[in-house]
């Protein structure tokens, strides 16, 4: 509502256009934006200090940021102008991917974490090794100690084309590529001295000083030569088309949001039109007052109200209900004032619709497209759909490898961090489902059984793996995820498809021979598929390359030569006995090593679920309390409202009346749920606080609040009391600790 008055206040004068052509209006924009989130982000506390480094709001990442979005602006707008033009003093493009790419989502580390694409690029980096025919060449140079090998993170897979130990190697080289550089300034923090516990973005990288002389270094770059340049030229141009494509599908839908911003704009202008020659109406009609006669008695007379117009127009002014005003005001200034308040609510609805698109967008992205369209409509939900992956291991690869040659692209996070959730969410892991002690086909004493699903149709004559575009039937549409063909087969069996899916397809032809077409053909064409992989497939371990021929040796008696063949036979058999059981043992090591991790990390949850299930039974006796004894205690805590409220907060339950009465004494980063609007996981999860106002919410909804809060420990609070007042206090109180 201020903004509209500061307007009036202009007397209609208008900033002009900012013009981003000019290299430092672009800078200043650009560092503007950046330096507004990391203030704020300084701001919130969090119970975690490792989640504000993993959003790269630290100093020498945002450098690196804000160079890369001002460097990406002159393509930007080349290639996006003429889906989403420039609205004047409504919309910029220049301005639009600032804020965008400092808006405080998730990184491509925590993605790492939670996707391992570190584990796809390994996985591709072997496939073009073994097709260039150098795999013998690449596991003589890779690591084999267990202290290396045992610092490797991946999901619970096996590999048909590759041996596990081979896929642990080149992982060790991946995520420890930096692991020996050294930092040249005086004032590195203890036990952060290398770059190794970051596999993306670490801080060498960062500065791009990760190119030294040191052993991990050239581990990493002596794989990469193994390489075919064509390969990864391939690979660049994969990545830069998806990044460029994923950028054109958010601004056409940038684009729907500008065109209800430009209408709301023209909207307020004829507001702040009508308003101003109200106000001049009433300055003509009050100095005309002046010079009149004095016939009226003195409290007819016009008062100045375009002093008065502000206070007016406060909170609670407009209730026809309220106190009237002096019997001079005229009665226009109502319809002004309710005018106001409506396009001030309108504004800060769609500010907050657009805010949320965007901080929400890589959560979004494996979502039941029916929850799309409930959340967006059907416009952007079918554009946000029509994007696809086809390769999502070349494109891991290919995310790292340009971040370790210095591009900008992966430094631009907004469209980096959501390409690389598509990304993420099209590998057969992403998932995770499978685990072997749960198999029920072959472990007779797994518990439960396979699912009675709907009678199958006629099979594709072509399948795409990798496209999302399967569901769960006996899932909730809001609760169904989006899914494609390798994750099905990784869900039910733990292993990978074979990326080369096309390699037996001439074998069509032998069998059409046998009568053998159509959807007959598919399952002989990808069982000979996996089966020719298995067969092939790189079994060669770091130290089992072909051995050297021994020199040739001087003839000896043949019974001499007898005895020493037997003895080189038995050492043979002895050495290779030896190899399996120390590879059994190592696994054996590697297997205690995640469960024993596994067991920290539920531990840890476990007591941190027990400490927020103290404070919830605490609040929820002192609920009690003050409804036994009817205690209603009055506002003392001195807050001016409206409130501005700094952390996410998301308010659920509590009758209409209640919400009406808070909602205008709470600004800023709060969201009111509706009681019969059905709670949303991923409004919650991404919440810093969660207050439930128990006196009107149902059971099922209740359930459902907890379920979340609890998996992903989210703050939560109860409101104590009825009165909105009071409530706004509690909220605010704990906002401010």
């Amino acid at each position: 509502m201020n903004k509209w008055m500061e307007y009036l206040n202009e007397s209609g004068i208008r900033v002009p256009d900012a013009d981003y052509s000019q290299p430092q209006v672009l800078k200043s924009m650009v560092n503007e934006n950046y330096s507004k989130i990391s203030k704020k982000m300084k701001t919130v506390r969090h119970n975690n200090e490792a989640f504000y480094e993993l959003l790269d709001f630290d100093k020498p990442r945002v450098k690196r940021r804000v160079a890369a979005t001002i460097a990406s602006c002159g393509t930007l707008r080349e290639k996006i102008s003429a889906i989403c033009p420039d609205i004047p003093n409504v919309f910029y493009l220049e301005q639009d991917w600032a804020i965008a790419n400092s808006t405080p989502i998730t990184s491509i580390e925590i993605q790492e974490k939670r996707l391992y694409f570190s584990t796809g690029a390994a996985i591709w980096i072997l496939d073009q090794i073994k097709a260039a025919g150098r795999i013998e060449e690449a596991a003589a140079m890779l690591p084999d100690d267990e202290e290396t090998l045992d610092l490797v993170r991946t999901p619970d897979l096996w590999d048909p084309c590759h041996g596990t130990e081979l896929l642990f190697s080149v992982l060790a080289v991946i995520q420890q590529r930096n692991a020996d550089c050294t930092a040249t300034d005086q004032k590195r923090k203890k036990g952060k001295q290398n770059g190794s516990f970051r596999v993306f973005a670490d801080r060498f990288t960062t500065a791009g000083t990760h190119r030294q002389d040191v052993p991990s270094r050239k581990r990493f770059e002596m794989l990469l030569s193994m390489i075919p340049e064509k390969a990864k030229r391939a690979a660049v141009h994969h990545y830069e088309k998806k990044f460029w494509e994923w950028v054109g599908c958010y601004y056409r839908c940038r684009a729907i949001y500008a065109a209800r911003e430009h209408k709301l704009s023209r909207s307020c202008e004829r507001f702040c039109s009508r308003a101003s020659q109200f106000i001049q109406e009433q300055k003509t009609a009050f100095e005309r007052s002046k010079t009149a006669p004095a016939v009226l008695k003195k409290e007819h007379i016009p008062l100045d109200l375009p002093s008065m117009l502000p206070e007016l127009m406060s909170k609670g002014s407009f209730h026809r209900n309220s106190v009237p005003p002096p019997r001079s005001v005229p009665s226009d200034i109502f319809s002004l004032g309710d005018e106001m308040v409506r396009l001030d609510t309108q504004s800060d609805n769609l500010c907050d619709e657009i805010s949320d698109f965007i901080f929400d967008s890589v959560s979004n992205t494996a979502s039941h497209p029916s929850y799309l369209k409930e959340q967006y409509g059907d416009e952007i939900a079918s554009i946000l759909g029509s994007f696809s992956i086809d390769d999502p291991y070349e494109l891991c690869f290919a995310a790292l490898y340009l971040l370790d040659q210095g591009s900008d692209l992966p430094w631009l996070y907004f469209a980096n961090s959501n390409l690389m959730e598509n990304v993420g969410r099209c590998l057969p892991w992403a998932n995770g489902s499978y685990r072997p002690d749960e198999d029920v086909i072959w472990n007779p004493n797994a518990e439960g059984e396979l699912r009675r699903g709907p009678r199958r149709g006629r099979m594709p004559d072509q399948m795409d793996w990798y496209r999302l575009d399967y569901f769960d039937k006996q899932d909730a549409p809001e609760d169904g995820k989006r899914t494609n063909l390798a994750q099905i087969v990784y869900d039910l069996t733990g292993g990978l498809m074979p990326r080369d899916s096309h390699r037996y397809d001439g074998a069509l032809g032998e069998l059409a021979c046998f009568g053998i077409t159509g959807y007959k053909a598919l399952p002989l064409l990808n069982s000979m598929l996996l089966m020719g992989e298995a067969r092939r497939r790189s079994e060669i371990y770091v130290n089992g390359y072909p051995e050297e021929p021994e020199p040739e040796k001087p003839e000896e008696p043949q019974d001499t030569v007898e005895q020493l063949h037997e003895a080189l036979a038995a050492l043979r058999q002895e050495n290779n006995r030896l190899k399996q059981e120390n590879g059994k043992l190592k696994r054996a090591l590697h297997s205690a090593a995640r469960e024993t991790e596994d067991e920290k990390e539920k531990y840890t949850a476990l007591t941190e679920q027990t400490q927020l299930d103290r404070r919830e039974l605490a609040e929820l006796r002192e609920i009690v309390f003050y409804q036994q004894n009817e205690i209603e205690v009055t506002p003392d805590a001195g807050i001016e409202y409206p409130y501005t409220v700094q952390r996410r907060t998301v308010v659920f339950g509590g009758h209409d009346s209640w919400a009406r009465a808070i909602k205008p004494m709470l600004k800023g980063d709060i969201r009111f749920i509706d009681r019969n609007m059905l709670p949303n996981a991923d409004l919650i999860r991404h919440a810093d606080m969660i207050w439930l106002q128990t006196n009107s919410l149902s059971h099922k909804f209740y359930n459902k609040i907890m379920d979340v809060v609890r998996t992903y420990g989210i703050s939560l609070h109860y409101f104590k009391f009825a009165s909105a007042e009071k409530c706004a206090e509690q909220v605010a109180l704990h906002d401010l600790e």
